[in-house]
């Protein structure tokens, strides 16, 4: 048997080195979002892999919990909302018990990716960026399979696994947009492929027909624009146009239909939802009516649609604080608190976070579920950024980036750090 394969060579790796091993864990973890379906198997990764896999590395020391602003404000915001629970009224104890765990999974969730991104190495990085468009490429290839087998132009595309939902999966391709938009800055030439890849991420958004999710599309490739040198400026917003011009060619009976139907498609009932959801709001302003309640419509419009007034309806004025606070302390690390070099993924992925909770968004925690990828894995990187160690990078064709940059943290540094903390000791 292989030696690198066998169970004695992984055993023997998870005792040495557990953070590296939780490390190809998460990776591994992300990437099945893209591509194993239903949820719940995708879920069961995450219980039976990756969870043990975090403890292990904790308990062993190779990895701690990184103490900065945004994860007091995320512990506060989880244990904020697991106290809510106590006063949904209208929920049932099975509803409670529900969104109980809701909040210790995604709570552990972002515990571990927060972990991740702030001790991982540069080379670590590096691979999960790879992996995850690797992925991102096999999603969207196998939607435009289905999609394009039996194509109708009236029907909106929808993905595949996590991507599936076609305005929660249009949200979930631009985290992947905003990476390899950074990745098209650092490369040390112009990387065609790279460029390719994007395109499509552009061409899967406008497919789904989001108007949301396409307004953070264009905001990112607006974005990268003002941040990348003319040259790749202009062969990243020439490529998608030249495919966009051809789509409407090849559907020039349609385009107008598909064009009046995104415009005219009105609302779709959100401004019914949004009104009935302040009404709502203002009977219990202040705690609002706690993480469990019911919504006051059925299905499928059975939440706010929208993330700021879901935090305002489930967790009152109070809530609406606590998260508005984490987003001003992300906001803050684009000037300050990063690197040069990351500011444009931190804005990218800023961008996308803000913007995408306005629309279709409900709870602010949930059990596995496209919002971990929309919402707090964006968060998490924002976090990694601010805990880069301070290098100097190599200059590349934009003047930044283009090689990798000294690790963050290696995981015997992360050890170290966390065996001071334990010993009381202070650098």
């Amino acid at each position: 048997m292989n030696k690198v394969s066998s169970p004695n060579a992984w055993a023997g790796l998870l005792a040495r080195e557990p953070g590296r091993v939780f490390d190809l864990a998460f990776v591994a973890f992300v990437a099945a979002a893209l591509m194993l379906r239903p949820t719940p198997v995708w879920a069961l990764v995450f219980y039976v892999v990756l969870v043990p896999l975090f403890a292990w590395s904790l308990r062993a020391g190779s990895r701690s919990v990184p103490t900065v602003r945004e994860t007091w404000l995320i512990g506060t915001l989880l244990a904020y909302f697991a106290i809510s629970i106590l006063w949904s009224e209208t929920a049932s104890a099975t509803r409670e018990i529900k969104y109980f765990r809701a909040v210790i999974t995604n709570g552990i969730f972002i515990a571990a990716a927060v972990t991740f991104f702030f001790c991982a190495s540069e080379e670590t990085i590096d691979r999960f960026e790879k992996t995850l468009l690797a992925a991102a490429a096999l999603n969207v290839a196998i939607s435009f399979a289905i999609y394009f087998s039996d194509f109708d132009p009236h029907r909106r595309l929808t993905g595949w696994a996590e991507t599936r939902h076609s305005i929660l999966g249009a949200y979930v391709i631009n985290v992947c947009l905003a990476v390899a938009l950074d990745r098209i800055r650092r490369a040390p030439h112009l990387d065609w492929s790279l460029i390719g890849l994007a395109a499509a991420f552009v061409a899967f958004v406008v497919l789904t027909r989001s108007r949301t999710a396409i307004a953070v599309t264009f905001s990112l490739l607006a974005i990268a624009a003002l941040c990348l040198p003319r040259r790749r400026a202009m062969a990243l917003l020439v490529l998608p146009a030249l495919l966009a011009i051809a789509a409407l060619v090849g559907m020039a009976a349609e385009a107008d239909w598909l064009l009046r139907e995104m415009l005219v498609r009105a609302d779709s009932y959100r401004f019914m939802i949004w009104d009935i959801t302040w009404d709502a709001v203002q009977s219990r302003p202040l705690f609002g009516h706690g993480l469990a309640a019911e919504f006051p419509l059925p299905e499928p419009f059975s939440h706010p649609h929208n993330l700021y007034l879901a935090t305002l309806y489930y967790g009152g004025i109070v809530g609406a604080v606590l998260l508005f606070a984490l987003w001003a302390s992300l906001a803050a690390r684009v000037t300050t608190g990063v690197r040069p070099p990351d500011r444009m993924l931190v804005l990218c992925l800023l961008v996308h976070i803000v913007v995408s909770g306005m629309s279709d968004l409900g709870q602010i925690f949930k059990s596995p579920s496209e919002q971990w990828l929309i919402i707090w894995l964006p968060v998490a990187m924002i976090i990694g950024c601010a805990g880069r160690t301070a290098g100097t990078a190599k200059p590349g064709a934009d003047g930044m980036r283009s090689m990798p940059l000294p690790p963050r943290a290696s995981g015997d540094m992360c050890a170290e750090q966390t065996q001071r903390h334990r010993t009381g000791h202070r650098s």
